[in-house]
């Protein structure tokens, strides 16, 4: 199982996790941007503020006349300084907002699809165990691990196995293999009948034509919930209203 995980393990950091790494670092732009904007409305309100006071004397001196005119070129250079990262951020703030809305969907997409694909192979894998130690879905799984003795039965099979394979590796000696543990019941099997085609929406999924004979693994009691199907050897998810 873990073989089987790994791969989409590392699908979250190559989707999710290095995507969103990539789009701290346009915030932290954008951030630099916003705060030298700060910056430079600072200057423009001091350099308004000064020029206002100059030009609305009614009488100034020489001093103040050249005072005015060097007030007036730093109040033009910070009005388009100001200006400049102004209209920078009004062109480009909602295509970041855009981004960043599409970047979220896509994550949480991806990160959904992938969280699916992990439990389907856990279900799947839970799945054989339970048929091996014979234990009924529809009931308590845990008062039925405890009670069967699920635990023994699959370190046992895990023994015999390794058994087998040194004992037909060891020195090329062919010994007797201890036979496997007998196999419990399996619970009843339910099987319904495809009332409509299917066609598998997303990972997970199972495909089936009308009158298939589809394997109930787990369902509701709700015929518009999904449910947990078998057929062709496959294990997925299909619409409970596609049956009967």
């Amino acid at each position: 199982m873990n073989e089987q995980i790994l791969p989409h393990i590392q699908n979250v950091n190559f989707h999710v996790v290095e995507p969103m790494k990539k789009y701290e670092e346009v915030i932290h732009s954008v951030k630099q941007v916003l705060k030298k904007r700060s910056h430079k409305a600072l200057d423009y309100d001091r350099h308004k503020d000064s020029l206002d006071k100059l030009g609305n004397k009614q009488s100034r001196s020489l001093d103040e006349e050249r005072k005015l005119a060097k007030t007036r070129e730093a109040f033009t250079t910070a009005e388009l300084e100001f200006k400049t990262y102004d209209d920078q951020l009004k062109q480009q703030l909602p295509t970041f907002f855009d981004c960043s809305s599409s970047l979220y969907d896509a994550c949480l997409i991806t990160f959904y699809s992938i969280q699916k694909d992990v439990f389907h192979i856990m279900y799947v894998y839970f799945y054989e165990i339970a048929n091996e130690c014979g234990l009924n879905l529809n009931a308590d799984i845990i008062s039925q691990y405890e009670s069967n003795n699920c635990a023994a039965l699959l370190e046992d099979q895990k023994v015999d196995h390794l058994n087998r394979l040194l004992a037909s590796s060891h020195l090329g000696i062919s010994t007797s293999a201890r036979p496997p543990p007998a196999i419990p019941q399996r619970p009843t099997v339910q099987y319904v009948t495809a009332l409509y085609d299917f066609t598998a929406q997303n990972a997970g999924d199972i495909s089936f034509k009308r009158g298939d004979k589809i394997e109930i693994v787990k369902k509701t009691n709700n015929a518009n919930e999904w449910w947990t199907g078998k057929i062709n050897g496959q294990v997925g998810q299909f619409p409970g209203n596609y049956v009967e």
